[in-house]
């Protein structure tokens, strides 16, 4: 007859309760939202999300509609507004509905559709002080443009002369692509060259609600190298929002030029939460 054997308490596997509690006391990481800039297909930014997804993030990116399905009739109608409430709804779903934590990454227009949108009740501070969980915890913003409140993108700057308004309403870069993609190879700006898409015009004439956020903590990466926005205006954006200022030397899109430097600078922002 077998006799049988105690077993060793320490060599025990953990019951359903302990492991629930080790799982709960892991530190999930914060996901991200991209914001984009204008003129481009949201694909322009795959390298970046795909950067940030090795390293373990969630990573998403809100279709603008002033970026997409720019054939149909309503394309040049549309403005800012109707980003903002895409990006709106994506925050809902992700903070109010979901309860996660969020930085949000804003790239050229995107710092205006991103800003616009941003509402303090999903700031991490104001839900910690309602004890919910989630919320937005910084601001990233990378080349990004910023408004005042009540200006609009045409009032504040006028149009580029490397930008064509056609009948239809519909907006181009013409000329500027040099600038926007000035550090790409030829190979990286023969195929960035087939992203460009119009603009609606309407974006340009749109005033701002709101001016920028002050109840999240920010940092702003300003490129040395940017041949779209001078370094004192990147400055100027970045007193704007109070944010921290880094400067690095690439130019005005590093998620294609540069795309593990930039990851590492977002990097840094994520370690801090």
């Amino acid at each position: 007859m077998t006799t049988p054997t105690v077993t060793d308490a320490s060599k025990r596997l953990p019951s359903i309760k302990e492991l629930s509690k080790q799982f709960s006391s892991i530190k999930e990481l914060p996901s991200i939202v991209i914001i984009q800039g204008s003129f481009v297909r949201p694909s322009v930014y795959t390298h970046l999300r795909n950067y940030l997804r090795k390293e373990g993030y969630h990573v998403y990116q809100p279709v603008l509609a002033t970026c997409s399905n720019i054939n149909h009739y309503d394309f040049p109608r549309r403005t800012v507004a109707d980003d903002v409430a895409n990006i709106k709804a994506f925050f809902e779903e992700l903070i109010t509905k979901e309860q996660k934590m969020v930085v949000v990454i804003m790239h050229g227009y995107g710092g205006i559709a991103g800003t616009e949108a941003l509402c303090e009740r999903w700031s991490c501070a104001r839900r910690q002080a309602f004890h919910l969980d989630g919320g937005i915890s910084h601001l990233f913003y990378y080349s990004a443009f910023l408004l005042a409140k009540g200006q609009s993108i045409f009032s504040t700057w006028g149009m580029s002369p490397t930008i064509t308004v056609e009948p239809d309403g519909r907006c181009y870069v013409r000329n500027g692509l040099k600038a926007l993609y000035s550090d790409l190879s030829e190979e990286q700006y023969a195929a960035m060259a087939r992203e460009i898409i119009p603009q609606s015009h309407e974006a340009f004439l749109s005033t701002a609600k709101r001016g920028p956020c002050h109840y999240i903590p920010s940092t702003y990466v300003v490129g040395e190298g940017d041949r779209a926005m001078t370094v004192n205006l990147q400055r100027e954006f970045a007193e704007m929002a109070g944010s921290k200022v880094k400067f690095r030397d690439w130019g005005h899109s590093p998620h294609m030029s540069h795309p593990d430097l930039l990851v590492k600078e977002i990097k840094a922002v994520m370690r801090m939460y």
